[in-house]
């Protein structure tokens, strides 16, 4: 068992070393054009504060055609469902101190009440099992925070609480490389579940130091419940986190190429009695002590024909899982090309994820995968399985037809890591305490394949406020699949309205 004051050595660690590499490239960063300015940047000194105001309403309907369960077993695979979220937000930021809080509030309407086994059937039936009814529906605080920053130094801090896809994120300058780490490396499992109706927020602090290209944050969170679950103003306070991370804008290190270096440290001590393992143990409370660190970095590489573009991230994780010690690896890799001077500017890029599966039920060690609190669907845009014990192969094509119009499709194959473990699906913990972990796994039964996934989507901003996106995906179903349902076909497809003011 790792104790707790381990996790935060590591973290210390690792903020020394985030130290000593700011100090190291210091001087090379001083020569590097510093990127546009963050929410935490933006007023200088002397200017007057700014003030400004969210409106914003996202309503979504599902349809969902999920594998045929055996017989007595779940009596409602298919069903469709409808939710809206609504969100009302101000700000405020000044030459040193800015604020910033939003309300929002959820209903969703006709969750399926017969779409549970084995497991969760779609989105639709996890928002039902925490729900424990055919509605949901709830009015909560979704972020309040304080910050402060010396324009001189580089320094800032904010408190209270925080969003982890917040515009504190420093813009690397190339367009490229901002779209590849919000949709591809941030959220993998650090996350606010975007997706999600309920989402996920962090009550805590976090701070840092920017210099040039370079940028050090360090962050002490607990996470609130959501996600699924519609009581989404509390805290886990037995979920605890920290985290460091470097990241080193295109040029300082890489030309044209953004680099971050990350530590986390993730304790989890709630009494949920649920397990997402292979062991057939049921504990009476979670025990989970993970660090984890790693690497990830994206390049945007223009010549004659276009734009080529790599994304890579990589991480290795120690310590306890309940009784076991836990190791684990995953990583993921991608390449592609935009063709911007043929019309509609083809974009095509082919890309593998990893994450490592336990390999035996009899021995002392965990080596599955962990990926902490993600946003599930930088994974799988079916919410069908997560970053582990998986190994999924993929291609996929985006086309721009019009100013307004993107369209895209992507071919995934997917399959499992370890025949000895589970298929797992979830976005980590959504509940403070219970019987869902957050993480569910499947038996695998022997099989090795998950599928074939084919999806397809199309955003469409007819004016600037106002945004559609419809989504529809198929699985066809491998081994592991046809030995726990009837049939081996899954469909799913929901339509998006925005307004954004």
């Amino acid at each position: 068992m790792v104790p707790a004051r381990s996790i935060r050595r590591t973290v210390a660690r690792a903020i020394a070393c985030a130290g000593a590499c700011l100090a190291a490239v210091s001087a090379q960063a001083q020569s590097v054009e510093a990127p546009a300015a963050s929410a935490l940047d933006t007023a200088s000194p002397g200017a007057a504060g700014d003030t400004t105001f969210l409106v914003e309403n996202m309503t979504r309907a599902e349809l969902w055609r999920y594998f045929q369960p055996p017989p007595n077993a779940a009596t409602r695979p298919e069903y469709t469902f409808v939710g809206n979220r609504s969100t009302l937000g101000a700000s405020y930021r000044g030459t040193r101190w800015s604020a910033q809080g939003a309300l929002q509030y959820v209903r969703l309407e006709n969750l399926p009440s017969g779409s549970i086994g084995p497991g969760l059937l779609g989105t639709g039936a996890a928002y039902f099992f925490q729900a424990n009814g055919t509605f949901s529906y709830q009015f909560y605080l979704r972020s309040l925070s304080l910050g402060w920053r010396d324009a001189a130094s580089g320094t800032w801090v904010e408190g209270g609480r925080l969003s982890r896809a917040a515009s504190t994120e420093t813009p690397s300058g190339d367009a490229t490389i901002d779209r590849l780490v919000a949709t591809e490396l941030n959220g993998r499992l650090l996350g606010d579940m975007e997706w999600s109706f309920y989402q996920r927020a962090w009550d805590g602090v976090r701070g840092g130091l920017r210099r040039g290209g370079l940028a050090a944050t360090v962050t002490a969170a607990v996470p609130t419940q959501g996600t699924f679950e519609e009581s989404a103003n509390l805290s886990m306070d037995r979920v605890r986190v920290a985290a460091a991370e470097l990241t080193l804008a295109p040029g300082t290190l890489v030309p044209r190429t953004r680099v971050e270096l990350f530590a986390i440290g993730y304790d989890d001590t709630r009494p949920v009695t649920a397990r997402p393992d292979n062991s057939g143990h049921e504990p009476g409370r979670v025990d989970i002590r993970v660090w984890t660190a790693g690497a990830s970095a994206a390049g945007a590489y223009p010549w004659r024909w276009g734009v080529t573009d790599v994304a890579g991230w990589a991480a290795g994780q120690s310590g306890a899982w309940y009784e076991l010690s836990h190791r684990a690896v995953a990583a993921t890799g991608a390449a592609g090309h935009r063709f911007t001077r043929v019309p509609w500017q083809p974009w095509l890029r082919v890309g593998t994820a990893y994450a490592s599966g336990d390999t035996s039920v009899t021995d002392n060690r965990h080596g599955t995968f962990f990926p902490l609190l993600p946003s599930s669907d930088r994974v799988s845009r079916l919410n069908a399985y997560a970053l582990m014990n998986v190994v999924d192969q993929w291609a996929a094509l985006e086309l721009q037809p019009h100013r307004a119009l993107e369209v895209a499709a992507s071919v995934l194959r997917v399959r499992l890591a370890s025949t000895a473990d589970r298929w797992y699906q979830g976005s980590g913990a959504t509940l403070r305490l219970g019987n869902y972990f957050g993480f569910q796994g499947r038996s695998s039964r022997g099989g090795s394949t998950i599928g074939t996934v084919v999806d397809g989507s199309a955003t469409w901003r007819p004016v600037r406020w106002w945004t559609l996106r419809a989504f529809a995906g198929r699985i066809a179903g491998g081994d592991v699949v046809t030995r726990l349902f009837r049939d081996n076909r899954l469909v799913t497809a929901w339509l998006e309205s925005t307004l954004h003011f």
